[in-house]
């Protein structure tokens, strides 16, 4: 990593409901470039692109209960006339929609944030 990188982690939770999957996307924002990963409970279930739009996490009849979502999304900073950064989240499918823009602005143009999201699904 450069000096005009940076690391930014959280964790939520998100009620899911029993047998029903959620659909997540996740939204590069401020005209920056970047990719995701994604892996369940220890899983890889990344696309090929990196890409993720209202992807389903988990199949009908699976109770996700418990179950843990890790996201790394990886932003890099080529929008010439900005720092800013921001990954929005959003999930639906569960107990309630949920979307949140986490935001980070770099010091040097050009660098690259990972942005770090463990999603704890609950019952």
């Amino acid at each position: 990593m450069s000096n005009g990188d940076a690391n930014e982690s959280y964790q939520l939770t998100y009620q899911v409901l029993d047998g029903k999957p959620v659909f997540l996307t996740i939204t590069i924002g401020d005209a920056q470039a970047g990719g995701t990963a994604l892996m369940l409970n220890g899983k890889d279930i990344s696309t090929s692109d990196g890409k993720v739009h209202n992807m389903q996490i988990g199949k009908d009849g699976e109770s996700l209960g418990l179950s843990i979502l890790q996201i790394s999304t990886s932003v890099k900073d080529i929008n010439s006339s900005s720092n800013k950064t921001s990954v929005t989240i959003a999930m639906t499918g569960g107990a309630e929609n949920f979307s949140k823009t986490y935001e980070r602005e770099l010091s040097d143009h050009k660098g690259i944030v990972m942005y770090s999201i463990v999603v704890l699904f609950i019952a």
